[in-house]
């Protein structure tokens, strides 16, 4: 019975730490902030020959505007993307860009172009 128990626990943890270490979609490299949750019916991902462009929403009923662009302009920085302004950000060809759809409770839109490297 113990083993059991400890077996519940384990699997308990594993998927709180797969919840605190999502990424977002279609940019599988950018973490979603913990605080965020990515709005699937909202968000979308197009393919072209090009590259991708990728479109998420996320909502943050306890998050706000400033800590969002305070992790993210952190975060985007180590992972090599370089800062346009508060809201932008590049890396090589690719672009991404915030943008707040809501402040109360908080709503932001990631706008991501990917591109190929041909």
């Amino acid at each position: 019975m113990a083993r059991l128990f400890f077996f519940s626990l384990c699997l308990m943890f594993a998927a709180a730490a797969r919840a605190d270490d999502a990424f977002l979609p279609g940019a599988e490299d950018i973490p979603v902030m913990s605080g965020l949750v990515v709005d699937e019916e909202a968000s979308a991902s197009f393919d072209a020959p090009a590259g991708q462009i990728v479109q998420v929403v996320l909502d943050g009923p306890d998050a706000t505007w400033e800590r969002v662009r305070d992790f993210y302009a952190g975060t985007l920085a180590e992972l090599g993307w370089r800062s346009v302004s508060d809201t932008q950000y590049r890396r090589a060809a690719d672009e991404f860009s915030i943008r707040v759809l809501a402040h109360d409770p908080l709503k932001v839109q990631f706008d991501i172009s990917l591109m190929n490297e041909d």
